[in-house]
């Protein structure tokens, strides 16, 4: 059996312009993560354009490290988690999102200040930290926003085929992996403190 030409560039533009699978397709969680992601990104980008040259103090012991680390963290967390919980917590997702991006952004131009001065020990006592707290901020607020929303939903009167008590316990654990997140990520930058 010959195939012509004609017939594979047929086959080719067919397989070209067909539509994507569903399986393909963004999934709404994964839609808002990115958006969340180019919140915070847009929060970063202001935060070092609005750094001023200021000092930070990046070192400490341990035990000074990861307490201040776990604090910054933390809040941000119980906010998402008890905003979560009410119909009304959707906005502070959005806005708490671009406040840590502030916050990242600014401590990142101080690091890139320190690592021109040649002070990269205080660039590493901070980027890593502030990287793996930025993701953690982003899943807890993408967490807050999924749960108002259907709170929002249940009470205005919307069905879902997931029962209340399932969806709390499945809201508690995942703000438990986040808190856990956020505690490795203190305790990463306590040791960098006490090692650097």
């Amino acid at each position: 059996m010959t195939v012509n030409v004609q017939k594979r560039r047929r086959y080719r533009v067919r397989r070209m312009t067909r539509e994507l699978p569903a399986e393909r397709e963004m999934s709404p969680g994964r839609r808002l993560y990115m958006l969340l992601t180019v919140i915070a990104a847009a929060g970063a980008f202001v935060g070092a354009y609005t750094y001023s040259g200021g000092e930070i103090n990046a070192g400490g012991g341990f035990v000074s490290a990861f307490v201040t680390s776990l604090c910054s963290v933390g809040i941000y967390v119980l906010l998402f988690f008890f905003g979560g919980l009410s119909a009304a917590g959707q906005p502070m997702g959005y806005i708490l999102c671009f406040f840590k991006g502030l916050g990242t952004g600014y401590l990142a131009a101080y690091a890139a200040c320190a690592m021109k001065s040649g002070n990269v020990c205080a660039a590493l006592n901070i980027l890593p930290f502030e990287a793996v707290s930025m993701v953690t901020v982003i899943l807890g607020a993408r967490e807050n926003i999924r749960m108002s929303s259907y709170i929002s939903g249940r009470s205005f009167g919307a069905s879902g085929e997931a029962s209340d008590e399932g969806s709390l316990r499945l809201y508690l654990a995942k703000f438990a992996l986040i808190l856990l997140t956020g505690i490795a990520a203190a305790a990463m930058r306590g040791l960098m403190a006490a090692v650097l």
